[in-house]
This record gives structure tokens, sequence and C-alpha cells, in this order.
């Protein structure tokens, strides 16, 4: 991947914004290198236990995350080892709304692996500086179509005081679909280049995962 087309990707996601992607990467990198270090550090803060809190509330962040970028969920668990979740974010492909089970693999020092389904809502009428295949930048107006996703984690959480969690998460989410059928150029007589073309693949939701986030119990 180009540099070009990594600028493209950035000013795409946050609509020309002072954030970035590859600051929103080294965020992700950084915070989670911190948090490892700390717990490693003092491990009398954190507790290994059997069940968690019944319910809570979930806020995470990562690539491919499962509520996008940036994210919210709440949880409820079924049984000791299985919690199910919802959850609503914002991601590169606009809003996103997930459903997903979190199964703790027995015996395993709070590993666990999680299954998820989540749908990204796109958006209309985006207008953005895109190259054409002339070479040319105009800017063009995209509509994004919805996007669905099946997704598939292994990770390790942490629990801090018996109730709350932090976990850092990695895995796969399978696109369903064309890349070129999820959004549409609204001026037929403006043609995408190829760059551009792969900066929207890159844009919609599929890929590896990293993720992590921290778990507030209520009860």
């Amino acid at each position: 991947m180009t540099e070009k087309t990594i600028d493209y990707i950035c000013r795409i996601i946050f609509n020309n914004t002072a954030m970035k992607t590859r600051n929103h990467f080294l965020f992700v990198v950084f915070i989670s290198l911190f948090c490892t270090s700390v717990f490693a550090q003092d491990e009398s803060v954190l507790e290994d236990i059997d069940s968690f809190s019944k319910s809570g509330i979930t806020f995470s962040t990562g690539i491919n995350n499962v509520v996008g970028m940036l994210g919210v969920g709440a949880y409820f668990t079924i049984q000791d080892d299985l919690i199910f979740e919802a959850g609503a974010g914002l991601g590169s492909w606009g809003l996103v709304g997930a459903l997903q089970l979190q199964y703790y693999l027995p015996a395993s020092d709070n590993l666990y692996v999680r299954g998820a389904f989540k749908r990204s809502g796109g958006g209309r009428g985006l207008e953005i500086e895109m190259e054409l295949s002339n070479l040319s930048r105009e800017i063009v107006e995209l509509n994004l179509y919805p996007v669905a996703n099946a997704q598939i984690t292994f990770g390790k959480s942490w629990s801090i005081q018996n109730s709350h969690r932090f976990f850092i998460e990695g895995g796969y989410s399978y696109f369903f679909g064309n890349h070129e059928s999820k959004y549409r150029v609204v001026d037929s007589s403006q043609t995408l280049s190829n760059t551009s073309k792969d900066v929207l693949a890159v844009m919609i939701p599929g890929g590896l995962i990293f993720g992590l986030g921290f778990s507030i119990g209520l009860d």
C-alpha cells in the first residue's frame, strides 16, 4: 500500500478532521502496551475469578473492533462462562450495531472466544476529495451501503476488584458481499482510479481484528 493510499484512507475515515488513521492505530498500540505493563507490574490489583458481574457496560476500541473504532456495549451473564452482549459505535463505514456471545474457556486463566455479528450502516451524500481515473483530484459524492460481518476473536481478560475487566483480543472479521457493490459514485461522469477503489475496499469493515476494552460491572 502506497503512502498516497494511506493518506486517502485517513481523509475518508475521519472526513478531513485532525484525527488520522495512523494516529488512531498508534494510540491503540500505545494503550495496549501501557495497560499490559501496568498489569504485569501490579498483579496485586488484578485477581482472576470464576465468575463476573451479572450485567455491566463495556467500552472498547481497535482495528475492525466489533463496535467500531469507538463503541459501547451492554452485557448480561447467562452463566459463569457465557456472556451475551449488544453494542453500538462508530466505525470507518458509519454507525455500527453488534450482537455477540463470549465464552470463557475452562481452566484457562480467563481466556475466551467471542463470536459476533455486526452491521455497519454506511451513509449517503458523503463528499470527499478523491483521485479519478484521469489522475485528477475532485470532490466526489458517495453513497455507502450497509455492510454485514461475522467475527471471531480470541482474547484474555483481567478482573479488577472482582467486578470490572480489562481485555485484549484478536481475530478475523469476514465480510459478506462484493466490495464494489457496497458504494456508488453519485455523479456517473466521475470514474474512480484504482487507488481510490483500493481505499474504499480498505475502509469496508473486514479482515484482521485487534481490540481492547474495559468492562464495568453494575452488580
